[in-house]
């Protein structure tokens, strides 16, 4: 057996450790310092965000917030080392936490403000809205809240003829 595997075998003494663990603190060091900069920022953007919902106005901002989080966020995940959870840094923790507390809040209230949203607008709902993933299924869930928003600019000619002539 070659000395450097019995150097990796060898067991280490209490508070010692072993050549794969002091190669592994070093990568995991490494990706940290190298993506400490891009989460702070993402947490930042995040934090900016004081309360949802805010304003169709500022709905681009929050998106660029989820996405800056999203690439992120994933720049850890790219890595397997880091499916042991307990090997990512507080902030990654931190910035996953406040990025699902934020989803979760925009998922709930999308009904709340699809209805709420003035489809005269120049962009549709579902081009601006922050989050995109999971609105197909928002539209299943809800026909009547889509039929009811939208019906009353749809012209009466194509009311009657959707009534009329297509068979549901």
């Amino acid at each position: 057996m070659s000395l450097k595997k019995k150097r990796l075998l060898k067991k280490p003494t209490s508070g010692e450790l072993s050549d794969a663990e002091k190669a592994i603190a070093a990568f995991i060091k490494a990706v940290n310092d190298q993506n400490l900069a891009t989460v702070a920022d993402a947490e930042r953007k995040i934090d900016q965000i004081e309360t949802w919902p805010v304003s169709y106005a500022s709905w681009p901002q929050v998106e660029q917030a989820l996405n800056s989080s999203k690439d992120a966020l994933g720049a850890y995940q790219a890595f397997l080392i880091f499916d042991d959870k307990t090997r990512l840094p507080e902030i990654y923790k931190k910035l996953a936490s406040k990025n699902k507390n934020l989803l979760g809040q925009i998922r709930q209230s999308t009904s709340g403000q699809f209805a709420n949203f003035d489809v005269s607008n120049s962009k549709p709902f579902f081009e601006v809205y922050p989050i995109k993933e999971g609105l197909s299924d928002f539209l299943a869930k809800n026909p009547d809240l889509l039929r009811e928003k939208i019906a009353p600019s749809i012209p009466s000619s194509s009311l009657n003829f959707q009534k009329n002539m297509i068979v549901g």
